[in-house]
């Protein structure tokens, strides 16, 4: 198992994001940290409802 601060650094994560509260951050910044999060505890399977999600070039291939 990874730590989510080293898979979130391959979504772009700033570390000083992790620390900040959770109301504080941008709607990508939390979707950043719950996908780093999620890939980090093995999750197999990842759902996004946003077609138009930032995140796809990051996940496409999926990060290693």
């Amino acid at each position: 198992m990874e730590h989510p601060l080293e898979v979130g650094s391959q979504f772009g994560v700033d570390p000083k994001l992790w620390n900040r509260n959770w109301a504080e951050l941008s709607g990508g910044e939390g979707q950043r940290i719950m996908m780093a999060i999620g890939i980090a505890l093995g999750t197999a399977e990842v759902l996004l409802l946003d077609g138009e999600s930032p995140l796809f070039p990051f996940l496409l291939p999926f990060p290693k």
